[in-house]
């Protein structure tokens, strides 16, 4: 998909997967992103850092959990973010 997929821990096959499904689902928009950023998500006031709850929401929202577990076979908790910051826009 772009030049990083070689650098991670989750396979090309698995993160192409991961992408098509976050982009077919519509949530990673400017609209969800304006909500994030004006803190209008549940326990906001814990949330260190906006970008990384985005990711992760949008992630569990898009992508089904069987999906998800392979992720988790292939990559650790910083290794996912990593993927995720490459498919995901930044709220801020």
């Amino acid at each position: 998909m772009n030049g990083y997929v070689n650098t991670m821990k989750v396979s090309e096959s698995l993160f192409n997967k991961v992408a098509d499904l976050i982009k077919q689902s519509g949530l990673d928009n400017e609209e969800n992103r304006e909500i994030y950023r004006q803190g209008k998500i549940f326990n906001a006031h814990r949330v260190k850092d906006i970008n990384v709850r985005y990711y992760f929401d949008i992630y569990r929202a898009a992508v089904p959990l069987h999906v998800r577990q392979e992720v988790m076979k292939q990559a650790n908790d910083a290794q996912t973010k990593t993927m995720l910051r490459r498919i995901i826009s930044k709220v801020e």
